[in-house]
């Protein structure tokens, strides 16, 4: 490692200058270290960006949390008892927060651009935020006992290795296991086995909230392990309680993960290429999507994200310079630099067919007149639209503007387009204006599409033989991992043998694709096969 010095970081102040007495303000003044709040800026955007998610702001909670006093004992204090006496020496200005109507009640002039404005700095600044930082603001919120020590090479290695998604969860469980210790009362870093089986049991029986499933308390189990690690402390989720209260957990709530909707070409069939499609398919979604702008960058997507299988992150992430040539020139490659099971960035392809060829070059089009260029050569493909509809014009203001107009062509001047010009309409509707982005969409955006298309198809008709029960199940349980599903069990389906679908889909075990085949294997097993003869 790198011999040079390093500066701390602000939330190691907490760990490394805070006196056990927690007389910030004197030992400020003679030594001039700094107490816990010092390392949090109210006024600073990033200091009140968020520590979980990025889009969630942290400005509310940072303000109205008293920090703890990191360092100070508490094995002194009655349980039930807020563990924060330190109060800063530096007055905290708290920014004036939105006040919403009231339903029924009209926003106040400007006051929701005001705070859209606030809501898109808070996260910008979040976004713009290292992994480093964000592991620092929430040392700041984890009740101590005495000073653990902390390894600063192993936290840039430990940050460095881990990708960014993870590095997430990691600092949102361990925050949440810090602001239920502090309301207990008891230490987070070293924690306690009883502290750590409260936790799991107050999420596991959802109180204030929707019950974790066993796979969410095992990943809680590795951030408190891992934050452990990093501070060479005894791991508590060691302890045979724990491991004992985690295995009766999972006797209990049962181990099975909800599965993702499987949107299927030509639906639930047993043969997906002679037999014609019945139910939800993506045939009817596809069907569903309209020749406008919206309509054919969703078409593209549906189409590709089937094809391929990616996940949303991927899905997303494809850019101009990842579609590669093929031998049929009616097709194309899909080059994928990095997936969830190549972390190392070793690539991958996958196969578009004709249908998505198509599909691409449409959408590629209209995005090359969206953008001013003859053609489209680099930058993500998919990216947000954004539609205006336009009020219709008043007869009596358009025939004024042409005198106006009219006048000044007369007069040699040039000035109506300048001072009046026309808005851009480039959608079907010739009220409507709409303009692309710049950025990628956003994964979370995918499902959203998907089910925008489930309910365009149902509202068509082009779902005859579902009920309103069935697009009820329907639309909760779809997401963007339908179409992975729905082409895994059409692969199954279509007689192809394990080792070829996880190369094609790009997977490194055969647990997940079992997974998802468990109900179509079923369907098209032996018993399956048998009794659905027997009359």
């Amino acid at each position: 490692m790198n011999d040079a010095p390093r500066p701390p970081l602000r939330g190691l102040r907490a760990f490394l200058a805070l006196p056990e007495d927690g007389h910030a303000r004197e030992v400020e003044a003679h030594t001039g270290a700094l107490d816990p709040l010092a390392s949090v800026d109210p006024d600073n955007a990033a200091d009140r960006a968020p520590l979980a998610d990025a889009d969630d702001a942290l400005a509310g909670e940072a303000a109205k949390a008293t920090l703890p006093a990191i360092g100070d004992d508490r094995d002194d204090l009655p349980p039930g008892t807020d563990p924060s006496p330190v109060v800063s020496a530096h007055p905290v200005k708290t920014p004036a927060p939105f006040v919403l109507p009231a339903p029924g009640q009209r926003w106040a002039y400007g006051a929701r651009k005001q705070e859209m404005a606030a809501r898109r700095a808070s996260r910008e600044a979040g976004q713009a935020r290292t992994l480093l930082e964000r592991f620092e603001t929430v040392l700041v919120y984890l009740p101590t006992t005495g000073r653990p020590a902390l390894d600063h090479d192993l936290v840039a290695a430990t940050l460095a290795a881990s990708a960014a998604n993870t590095v997430r969860g990691l600092l949102a469980d361990m925050r949440g296991f810090g602001e239920a210790c502090r309301r207990q009362g008891v230490s987070a870093l070293p924690a306690q086995p009883a502290s750590v089986i409260a936790f799991l049991r107050t999420r596991a029986d959802g109180q204030g909230g929707k019950g974790a499933k066993p796979a969410t308390l095992s990943r809680i189990l590795w951030a408190i392990a891992t934050f452990h690690r990093l501070f060479k402390l005894d791991d508590p989720t060691r302890d045979d309680l724990v491991r004992l209260e985690m295995k009766a957990l999972r006797r209990r709530l049962g181990t099975a993960q909800t599965q993702a909707r499987p949107l299927r070409f030509k639906g639930a069939v047993r043969d997906p290429v002679q037999e014609p499609a019945r139910g939800v398919s993506l045939q009817a979604l596809l069907k569903a999507c309209g020749a406008d702008e919206k309509g054919l960058r969703d078409f593209a997507l549906l189409s590709i994200a089937y094809d391929t299988g990616l996940r949303a992150s991927e899905l997303v992430a494809i850019e101009l310079a990842h579609i590669l040539a093929a031998s049929d020139p009616h097709s194309r490659l899909l080059a994928i630099p990095r997936h969830k099971g190549d972390q190392e960035g070793k690539g991958a392809t996958a196969f578009l067919s004709e249908r998505s060829v198509l599909a691409l070059q449409a959408w590629l089009s209209v995005l090359a007149g969206l953008t001013d260029v003859p053609e489209v050569t680099t930058g993500p493909i998919f990216r947000r639209l954004f539609i205006k509809r336009l009020k219709p014009a008043d007869p009596r203001a358009v025939q004024a503007r042409e005198r106006r107009r009219a006048a000044e062509r007369h007069l040699g001047l040039a000035l109506g387009a300048d001072r009046d010009p026309e808005p851009r309409r480039t959608g079907i509707d010739p009220r409507t204006v709409v303009t692309v982005g710049t950025q990628a969409l956003r994964p979370q955006a995918v499902t959203q599409i998907f089910k925008a298309r489930l309910k365009g198809a149902w509202e068509q008709g082009l779902l005859p033989d579902l009920t309103p029960e069935e697009f009820v199940h329907w639309h909760k349980g779809i997401s963007a991992h339908s179409t992975r599903v729905g082409i895994t069990n059409d692969l199954f389906a279509s007689g192809e043998d394990l080792a070829g679908i996880m190369d094609a889909l790009r997977w490194r075990s055969p647990k997940m694709p079992l997974a998802y085949n468990r109900n179509l294997a079923a369907e098209h097993g032996a018993a399956g096969r048998l009794l659905s003869r027997m009359k």
